[in-house]
């Protein structure tokens, strides 16, 4: 289980998230989607599905009664071959009293899925540290801006980022504009061993024909391809033929249970 998060809100984690998952799924890989963005779940929105099919609505059963495959399959959506689990169909306040239920979710969806991506959404509360802190490995999504790294300095050295620092780390810079400083990408690594996936261009007009035609940027256009390269590093690290970092005094983290599922 792979969460995809940020340092800050607006970095562009759901459209990683998806196109992550999307470029996965084309591979002949099964993976699912988990929205569970405690503050604004956006999955849903960026792909056209209905929000009352839903990890929320799920979880709120699993209070009631135990959750099983067939109240998963009520729930999943399926969108060009990857299964979505959509959020954002409760307040953001609720979503910590659901936690309990999420471990049995994730659990039924480990068992159906080669790997799962949860879209953690910005490290801004308790409850997605928590969510974020469930996952094996993590996958920041970092603006490429000159002060996405400080940011996510910021992020990691703050209480909700210090216990993930245990866990396996990649990045994908994002809107990388010419004049992002190649010291960035090696401070990344050096300072808190991230393997870096890949560097997403800026290209606004990319992103705004993705969103009219609610079409993820990795189905065509401009950044398709650095997104596909993203998303096949990410395989590589997680299925070990690629470079892995571990932070500076951190215990190193197996990204595979015992099932073999990530």
């Amino acid at each position: 289980m792979v969460g995809v998060l940020g340092p800050g809100g607006g970095s562009g984690v759901t459209t990683l998230a998806v196109s992550l998952g999307l470029a996965v799924a084309g591979a002949g890989r099964s993976v699912a989607l988990v929205d569970a963005d405690p503050r604004l779940g956006m999955v849903a929105a960026q792909l056209g599905l209905v929000e009352d099919r839903s990890l929320f609505h799920l979880v709120h059963e699993a209070t009631l009664r135990p959750v099983d495959h067939a109240s998963l399959r009520r729930h999943l959506q399926s969108w060009r071959g990857l299964a979505v689990l959509a959020g954002r169909a409760e307040p953001g306040s609720a979503v910590a009293a659901l936690l309990p239920g999420l471990e049995a979710v994730l659990g039924l969806l480990a068992e159906l899925h080669e790997l799962i991506l949860v879209d953690v959404g910005p490290l801004h509360s308790e409850t997605a540290a928590a969510v974020a802190f469930r996952c094996q490995a993590l996958v920041w999504v970092v603006d490429g801006s000159p002060l996405g790294a400080d940011r996510l300095d910021r992020c990691l050295s703050s209480p909700f980022g210090r216990p993930l620092r245990s866990k396996p780390q990649m990045a994908v810079i994002n809107r990388a504009g010419p004049g992002l400083p190649t010291q960035a990408r090696e401070w990344l690594a050096r300072e808190y061993g991230l393997s870096l996936l890949g560097l997403v261009p800026s290209d606004l007009a990319a992103v705004r024909s993705a969103e009219e035609r609610l079409l993820p940027p990795v189905l065509g256009g401009a950044l398709a391809a650095p997104l596909r390269r993203a998303a096949n590093r990410m395989l590589e690290v997680l299925d070990g033929r690629g470079t892995r970092h571990q932070p500076s005094g951190a215990p190193a983290s197996r990204l595979r249970p015992e099932s073999s599922r990530a």
